[in-house]
């Protein structure tokens, strides 16, 4: 089955580093500044199913004592990472250039810095804080 040319133009606009807007699922627009950029993966709030994730690769990780963030209790959720398996034996480095991980600005913290929820890319920032990588290639999604 061929792909869609939409779809493959929009991919070859982020490569370029240009501004796309895109629709979510609820159909609202977001826009997003592309051109993956390094983010330190102690500046991105993880949630518990990441952390479940982690703990299956490296047992006793503790995320608090690594100096992760974790997401506030009341906005906790996600779905189990059910392709960890596929993904441990993905190249890291190749699938997060070609695909850079897409966050959102969620807080400003005066020591710590800006604060990034993940919109997409769970699985690659999990394997990212397996293998002990310090950065991660993302793109800062923007809300208008």
């Amino acid at each position: 089955m061929a792909k869609r040319q939409c779809s493959r133009r929009s991919r070859k606009q982020l490569r370029g580093g240009r501004k796309t807007a895109r629709r979510t699922i609820s159909g609202r627009r977001r826009i997003m500044q592309t051109g993956g950029q390094p983010i330190n993966l102690k500046n991105i709030l993880i949630t518990p199913s990441i952390i479940e994730a982690v703990k299956q690769y490296r047992p006793g990780f503790d995320p608090k004592a690594e100096g992760f963030k974790l997401l506030a209790k009341e906005k906790q959720a996600g779905f189990k990472l059910s392709r960890m398996d596929r993904m441990m034996t993905a190249n890291i480095n190749a699938l997060v250039q070609t695909e850079p991980v897409e966050l959102i600005e969620s807080a400003r913290h005066p020591t710590l810095g800006i604060l990034y929820d993940i919109v997409n890319g769970r699985h690659r920032v999990s394997r990212a804080i397996i293998d002990n990588l310090p950065t991660i290639n993302a793109t800062i999604v923007q809300l208008p």
